[in-house]
């Protein structure tokens, strides 16, 4: 078994030293925001859940993980496999993805508040179905963690969605 904190070693690190030696088993992630575990065989990633998540959204999500512990151990055979992530160029891509996170978890670090639709909204603007989906959470007064764990949306694509409803004046975080 393997154990750690993300303070010490951080998470793509982790995974990177468990891809390229090889390994195979469950890697449990727990930390202040999120719970999610990954699956690799050999050393190549083939399943990730995160909430109500898998694969690529869950994968997604976790290579935001900056707190908190893991555990990696035993040879526990996926439920799955949603994922099949493998060699340096599936490690650059997380950590290009990781990057790509930076500036709108900066913007929206609490995803315990939801948000409201400001003066300007009429309800009359042409959205498509990802919008919708995302105005639909905002409706029902859901935090940004409720509507990531309702799974409909890559979380990446959700805060995106919602920075461009926030820049245009139609919704703002609830205070």
């Amino acid at each position: 078994m393997i154990a750690g904190n993300f303070a010490v070693f951080p998470f793509l690190s982790v995974l990177q030293m468990l891809m390229a030696s090889g390994h195979s088993g469950r890697l449990d992630i727990r930390s202040r925001a999120r719970t999610g575990q990954l699956w690799l065989r050999e050393g190549t990633i083939v399943h990730a859940c995160a909430g109500q998540l898998e694969g690529e959204s869950a994968m997604q999500l976790l290579t935001t993980t900056e707190d908190g512990e893991f555990h990696f151990g035993g040879s526990e055979a996926a439920p799955g496999e949603t994922l099949l992530l493998s060699g340096d160029l599936a490690l650059r891509q997380l950590f290009q993805e990781a990057e790509a996170w930076k500036p709108l978890l900066a913007e929206y670090s609490d995803w315990s508040r939801p948000f409201d639709f400001t003066d300007q909204w009429s309800g009359r603007l042409p959205v498509g179905r990802r919008q919708f989906q995302v105005l639909r959470g905002v409706e029902r007064g859901l935090t940004i963690s409720e509507m990531v764990d309702q799974g409909g949306l890559a979380p990446r694509m959700l805060l995106g969605t919602l920075q461009q409803f926030q820049q245009a004046g139609l919704i703002a975080p609830r205070h």
